[in-house]
């Protein structure tokens, strides 16, 4: 989508919004609902194409595909729940009142390691309260929201309540910074792109509401156990890749275990399945780009020249040549 389209989809979410906003939690509710029940009857085609095109394994896929049901079937109940408040006054002859009213067309950029999950606990929420959206996926995963669309178009949600862009992020982004009626701007990705979302929304002082990438440490104690303490490792890192902002980034283990959660861990890193998520009994699948494979690959080599020792991994494994992989890997002495 162009600027010029964007800005059709804002104009027609404000306008869409008059008649949204005035519907009682009840009505909005009842093609949210629907939302998520054709989310789980679609659950197996909708997750077809998150694994496609990003490339974890079928089962977090379908994972992922079934929570944003519950999105949508929680929002929808919890819309009816939007309660005012009656303030005590100072004055005999005033009565103070607290009631919520929708902020209005809310804007929501998404990224590609979790696409799914991070628009739909965005536009449940949004649109249950009487919002209107535009939603801007990531260019490279944008299948899975047009299906996740096509849920909520066949629910019943009117036309305009829900609109989705896909297209350069500089010409969407420009559109929701200067446009008056978007009133708020959700994000989940990186912290440089947080920081010009704050700078860009505060000439309007747009509502925003981010949600930057992680730096986690995972610390191991010896009263958790080594092999314990090494499943939850394994499990942090690992997951989709390692593509998490919830991802452990380092990990601090108590001496007294450092040894047996050294080797436990290798043991967890060993037991993945690397492949094609679409293949049966792949647990790991692999980075979504070329530029991740090799940004990480650079990074494992950066820690090798400055010391690190490889105990599993770090290349990109013999036996798949295409495709994005990467060996699931354990640095020590980082």
């Amino acid at each position: 989508c162009t600027r010029a389209e964007t800005r059709r989809a804002v104009e027609a979410a404000a306008m869409a919004g008059k008649a949204w906003r005035e519907m009682t939690p009840y009505e909005r509710q009842v093609p949210l609902r629907k939302t998520a029940d054709l989310i789980r009857q679609r659950v197996d085609e909708i997750a077809l194409a998150l694994t496609t095109e990003q490339g974890k394994p079928l089962a977090e896929a379908r994972l992922e595909v079934l929570a944003n049901a519950t999105f949508f079937e929680w929002y929808a109940e919890e819309a009816t729940r939007v309660y005012g408040e009656i303030v005590p006054s100072h004055f005999r002859n005033k009565r103070l009142f607290i009631f919520h009213q929708p902020i209005g067309v809310c804007a929501m950029i998404s990224p590609w390691n979790f696409p799914l999950f991070l628009q739909g606990r965005k536009i449940a929420p949004a649109l249950a309260a009487g919002n209107t959206c535009v939603c801007r996926p990531s260019t490279v995963t944008p299948l899975n929201l047009i299906k996740l669309f096509e849920c909520m178009q066949d629910a019943g949600v009117p036309a305009g309540v829900a609109n989705l862009v896909v297209g350069p992020a500089s010409e969407c982004m420009e559109e929701f910074y200067t446009n008056t009626a978007v009133r708020q701007i959700s994000f989940s990705g990186s912290t440089e792109v947080g920081k010009e979302i704050m700078r860009r929304s505060s000439e309007q002082v747009k509502k925003i509401g981010i949600e930057l990438g992680g730096h986690a440490p995972f610390i191991a104690f010896p009263d958790f156990g080594a092999e314990a303490a090494a499943k939850f490792a394994a499990l942090s890192k690992f997951r989709n890749a390692g593509q998490s902002c919830i991802s452990a980034s380092r990990f601090y283990v108590q001496e007294a275990i450092y040894e047996d959660f050294c080797a436990a861990v290798v043991g967890e890193a060993k037991a993945l399945v690397l492949g094609n998520g679409l293949d049966e009994g792949v647990t790991m699948g692999p980075v979504t780009e070329a530029s991740h494979r090799e940004k990480t690959l650079r990074m494992i080599q950066d820690a090798v020249d400055k010391g690190a020792k490889v105990l599993h991994g770090g290349r990109v494994p013999e036996d798949k040549p295409t495709g994005y992989y990467v060996e699931p890997t354990i640095l020590t002495d980082v």
